[in-house]
């Protein structure tokens, strides 16, 4: 997480102070001219999510897509965990920097409701990709002293299987939830989905991750005296 606020502070800061920063950061047009992207989104302009067909096959795509950048910062584990690290910066400067960059020119909400209805899903989600890119690492630098490998690897398919199907739901909001604007969908409304979405995976992921203490063991009777 620190990782990425990092990124996202950088990110943020470059598109704040430096005009000539959203060109190298943001190389999709529809990043560089909100304006023109809003205009065109809330007129229903060059919309390609046109049929339940063609948001089915969109979704494919982010899934796939969605889960190889995650399952690429799983594996860079191997590099030690510098692999992982780098692609959380990355992934941080770009939300930052997309953040600041429609907030500037006045679109903060719809940013934030195009953002936030998969993004409640999709961050978090990459932020465990890094849990697991850092857990197998440190597998790695402890190899010699780790005797119960097999569990560990365990524990790491884990996160990844968690991801995935986070990321599934991720995908599935964004072609079918996230790319419908006002006045489709109220900006408020999918605000107040997103941030529903986000209290509840907090609480899910708060709970799951208790472990319940087992029962103290009987006590051993006295022995009998002879």
């Amino acid at each position: 997480m620190l990782i990425t606020i990092l990124g996202s502070a950088l990110g943020g800061l470059a598109v704040r102070f430096d005009p000539a920063a959203v060109d190298v950061l943001l190389p999709a047009d529809y990043l560089r001219n909100p304006g023109e992207r809003v205009q065109q989104d809330e007129k229903g302009q060059d919309r390609h999510l046109d049929s339940v067909q063609v948001e089915a096959q969109f979704s494919a795509q982010l899934i796939k897509h969605n889960i190889r950048v995650a399952l690429l910062a799983a594996a860079l584990g191997v590099t030690f965990g510098i692999g992982t690290a780098l692609l959380l910066f990355e992934n941080g400067v770009l939300l930052g920097a997309v953040a600041v960059h429609y907030t500037q020119q006045g679109f903060g909400l719809f940013v934030t409701a195009w953002l936030l209805p998969h993004g409640a899903f999709e961050i978090p989600s990459i932020l465990i990709a890094g849990q697991a890119g850092f857990y197998l690492a440190r597998l790695l630098l402890r190899r010699r002293e780790d005797r119960n490998m097999r569990q560990s690897m365990g524990e790491w398919l884990l996160l990844i299987a968690g991801l995935a199907m986070m990321l599934v739901w991720a995908g599935t909001m964004e072609a079918f939830f996230s790319q419908h604007h006002a006045p489709v969908l109220p900006y408020g409304f999918k605000v107040a989905v997103g941030a529903a979405e986000l209290v509840l995976l907090t609480i899910y992921l708060l709970l799951i991750g208790r472990r319940e203490t087992g029962a103290p063991a009987p006590a051993s009777p006295p022995a009998e005296s002879k």
